[in-house]
């Protein structure tokens, strides 16, 4: 029962907190952009947002690409699409990235 217990506690011990890189992400996300998706898979994470705006979604790549060069939170963005919805005047974008 004890190496149970002391397997279990390595495990946790060992396990990533993303808790602070989402806070991070979620913080450069302008009002106006809507977080969509987010997906979390062992180091990745795919971002999928929407906006009205243009320039906001363009604000909220930016702010990944700094995050990104300074390796803050992310290290790497990879634009996966960004797509126009005419009937529904909605941008769309979705990003993944290594945290």
């Amino acid at each position: 029962m004890n190496d149970r217990l002391d397997n279990i506690s390595q495990l946790l011990e060992g396990r990533r907190n993303f808790a602070d890189n989402i806070n991070a992400i979620l913080s450069s996300i302008p009002s106006e952009v809507s977080l969509e998706e987010l997906e979390i898979e062992n180091n990745n994470i795919l971002l999928t947002a929407s906006s009205v705006s243009l320039r906001s979604i363009d604000k909220f790549i930016n702010n990944l690409i700094t995050m990104a060069e300074k390796k803050e939170v992310i290290h790497s963005l990879f634009l996966d699409y960004l797509t126009f919805e005419g009937t529904k005047n909605i941008y769309s974008v979705s990003l993944k990235s290594e945290l």
